[in-house]
């Protein structure tokens, strides 16, 4: 008797993090899928910034974002402003996943922008998150 997997494969290349700073900011680029199956690998570099120094997450790479990656960023965004409040925001400039945002209803839950310049303007004018 065979067994299968009640779990999919996960397709295309594996979730990758690069950490960055510009002028100040920590930046997180995501690449590939943010879902449940990669969320264990990028959770501890992620949570280790949450808090400490104003945080973007750069979705532009990314291909799939699932309901847990969604709760990870909403998690991140919390104990960014319980911390001081620490800004906190997402380069995504995918129309396609900033879609997901606006039907889940988070859009406004996050400062969102094309790129780390309209974030900045987003912190700069009070808004976001």
């Amino acid at each position: 008797m065979s067994s299968t997997s009640l779990r999919p494969a996960p397709t295309g290349p594996g979730p990758r993090v690069s950490m960055s700073r510009v002028d100040g900011v920590a930046i997180a680029s995501l690449a590939g899928s943010f879902d449940i199956y990669s969320l264990p690998a990028l959770r501890g570099e992620l949570d280790a910034l949450a808090g400490t120094t104003p945080l973007v997450v750069d979705l532009s790479e990314v291909t799939l974002i699932d309901s847990s990656g969604l709760s990870a960023l909403l998690s991140l965004a919390n104990r960014c402003a319980r911390s001081g409040p620490v800004p906190f925001g997402l380069v995504c400039p995918r129309r396609r996943l900033r879609r997901v945002f606006e039907i889940t209803g988070l859009r406004d839950a996050f400062a969102i922008g094309a790129d780390l310049a309209a974030v900045r303007a987003i912190w700069e004018a009070g808004g976001g998150g």
